[in-house]
């Protein structure tokens, strides 16, 4: 006899309405439609010297350079998150978290 605190097997559909509930396309989704924006958001030169990474949530991971970068786009992430979500015509970011990183040339 199964002990009564068994638990059934979660239905696979049950799994991914969940997880499919959780917004995760419209994260990614909002993640594409970022970076093919970003030269058009961020303009050629801070272009060369960012990138996006990810979205998760409403926040936005940026990639950077350098630190001195870094400090300028603390001082600009307001302005930016307002060109985002104006472009995207929604309030998709709410935050940048910035990261130091080698940003790729070849781009």
């Amino acid at each position: 006899m199964a002990p009564a605190n068994r638990k059934e097997p979660a239905r696979i559909g049950n799994i991914l309405s969940a997880f499919l509930d959780n917004h995760a396309p419209k994260a990614v989704a909002n993640g594409l439609a970022i970076h093919s924006i970003w030269p058009k958001i961020a303009g050629a030169n801070m272009a060369k010297k960012t990138m996006p990474l990810k979205i998760i949530g409403k926040t936005l991971y940026l990639k950077v350079e350098t630190s001195s970068w870094m400090e300028e786009l603390k001082y600009l992430k307001q302005d930016i998150i307002k060109k985002i979500n104006n472009d995207l015509k929604q309030e998709a970011v709410e935050d940048i978290v910035f990261r130091l990183g080698k940003i790729n040339v070849s781009r």
